[in-house]
């Protein structure tokens, strides 16, 4: 069964008015779905070394092979490094007023 979009605003919309769910609990799930987008996105293995320390790569061009090793002591502290370099990296690539101004004089 297919809804429209004002069947969809409708119900969003008497959802949170009756409080079923939260403007906070739906940006709790987009942040969810955005770290695993930005997770599945990640071309490198993650696996398990035999110190059980965890691992990945990253790319890199100053290395021979362009890759750099990274390890952390937990796969979650690992999947936070990959998500906040991945959103660092997005972040200086969003064009702004502040950094188009000054090209522009």
């Amino acid at each position: 069964m297919g809804y429209d979009e004002m069947d969809v605003k409708e119900l969003l919309s008497e959802a949170i008015g009756n409080g079923i769910i939260t403007l906070d609990d739906v940006r709790k799930k987009m942040a969810m779905m955005r770290r695993r987008d930005i997770l599945k996105a990640h071309k490198y293995k993650i696996w398990q070394g035999k110190d059980g320390k965890w691992y990945t790569h990253f790319y890199d061009e100053t290395k021979a092979d362009h890759r750099r090793l990274v390890k952390r002591s937990t796969q979650k502290e690992l999947e936070n490094l990959i998500v906040n370099t991945y959103c660092e990296e997005n972040a200086e690539d969003e064009i702004t007023l502040t950094t188009v101004y000054p090209m522009w004089l």
